[in-house]
């Protein structure tokens, strides 16, 4: 909506000119917060409340029109009019990215279609109540913001690895020479832009505030100091502190959901953080072919999720109609809550480097881990979003891993070790207890919750 003013341009210009040069992270950050607050005025000089604006002047376009000397459309109707179209527009696109729908199928003026998107949205992710583990239902705020915090800060929280070692003997030696010297050459600035426009532009925004579609428009004007800035941050060279707030929105997966386990824990990040992670897992998605096992079918660039459930399918049909008398077939179902985000750092550090990523990269990852809320558990200051009432502020004791996270877990699975668990056609009833028996300790040590059903 804004965008569609003059004045934004020239408001975005002093505003980032006002604070002089970036010499650091840290000074493209207080850009940003200095920029936040003059875009914050000049909106509400600028535009007001659209809606009262907008009905302002449809009583007075209906007394212009309702004049009984009027002959025909007169220049203030014109001006009247041209400007209620505006209005309408801006009020169109402002409730359009509130509803989060893509499209238009409404006719010319969907504000009402968008507004009724927008308000559905809200009621249906309102949390109204909660259900303890004990069946005690709860409906006061300040007991459901206790509840929740105390569940994440328990679910995010390190226990610990021990026996690494059982694990670690049986990986093998993937990066290749050549992998490691693409990995860990110097990055480009057109690595980064080319990052930030591969992103969805109006996508929620992080605790700051400005959403991707910002920097891509006015990356004219802020991108050589966003570059600087995020090369700095990749290269290992400096920190991110303090751009690494992440806002945690509780998502429902089902319909009225009452437990906490019923919703999804979305990691809304700065945008200038996801920039600098999108730009490591770029080079990174350029070899996880390569190191990871063709029966990992998810989150590799040219598998798909449902191979699995193809082959999970035919091994049932199997069992189901082999008639021999001579094998025994068993299936088990494991139940991995929340896996990938309960893997731990110093598990995944050994694995990176078992795997034969050079220490440098590795040390590069890691140092970040406590800076780039995207690519890392969670940043210093987590904030559980209480809509619409409050928010409620974690403790930094946790060290889980949201979204970018999925390409380093994926690197704990090798082909090896399923060739170990599927090329064997026949085995005694003991040997196959003993191998589900080590599988079942196998996730324990890489820190996934198991559910045996």
């Amino acid at each position: 909506m804004w965008e569609r003013h003059e004045t934004l341009k020239p408001t975005v210009v002093a505003g980032w000119k006002e604070q002089g040069s970036c010499e650091s992270v840290d000074d493209v950050r207080r850009k940003l917060s200095s920029l936040a607050g003059d875009l914050g005025r000049w909106g509400a000089e600028t535009f007001g409340s659209v809606r009262k604006e907008i009905k302002k002047l449809k009583q007075e376009l209906d007394e212009l029109r309702n004049n009984p000397l009027r002959v025909g459309p007169c220049s203030d109707e014109i001006n009247i009019n041209d400007r209620l179209v505006e209005l309408y527009h801006r009020e169109e696109i402002m409730w359009r990215q509130r509803s989060r729908v893509d499209w238009l199928s409404h006719g010319d003026k969907n504000s009402k279609f968008f507004h009724q998107r927008a308000s559905m949205r809200r009621r249906k992710n309102l949390i109204k109540s909660l259900v303890r583990q004990h069946g005690q239902l709860i409906d006061d705020p300040n007991e459901m913001q206790s509840m929740t915090a105390e569940f994440y800060k328990s679910l995010y929280t390190s226990e610990g690895v021990q026996d690494m070692n059982l694990v670690l003997d049986h990986v093998p030696r993937k990066v290749t020479r050549d992998m490691n010297d693409m990995l860990s050459s110097p990055y480009s600035p057109d690595e980064v832009k080319r990052a930030l426009f591969q992103m969805f532009p109006t996508k929620a925004p992080g605790p700051d505030g400005f959403p991707a579609h910002f920097f891509q428009r006015h990356w004219d004007i802020c991108g050589t100091d966003i570059t600087k800035a995020v090369l700095r941050i990749v290269d290992g060279t400096e920190s991110a502190k303090g751009i690494n707030d992440t806002i945690l929105v509780l998502i429902p997966k089902v319909k009225d959901a009452t437990l906490l386990a019923q919703f999804r824990p979305i990691a809304l990040c700065n945008v200038f953080y996801k920039i600098a992670s999108k730009v490591i897992a770029n080079r990174l998605k350029l070899i996880l072919p390569e190191i990871i096992s063709e029966e990992q079918s998810a989150f590799v660039v040219g598998r798909l999720i449902t191979d699995n459930i193809i082959s999970a399918y035919e091994c049932l049909h199997f069992m189901k109609r082999s008639r021999s008398k001579n094998n025994s077939f068993c299936a088990l179902k494991l139940d991995m809550m929340k896996a990938y985000d309960r893997v731990e750092w110093d598990y995944l550090e050994a694995i990176m480097l078992k795997l034969g990523f050079a220490n440098q990269w590795v040390s590069v990852v890691m140092n970040m881990r406590c800076n780039l809320s995207h690519l890392t558990p969670l940043a210093d200051d987590m904030l559980i979003e209480w809509w619409p009432d409050s928010r409620r502020r974690v403790s930094q004791q946790v060290r889980k891993g949201f979204d970018s996270l999925v390409l380093l877990m994926v690197w704990t699975l090798w082909k090896e070790r399923n060739n170990r668990v599927f090329e064997r056609s026949a085995e005694a009833a003991r040997a196959i207890c003993k191998r589900i028996v080590e599988e079942v300790e196998f996730w324990k040590i890489s820190g996934a919750e198991i559910f045996r059903k």
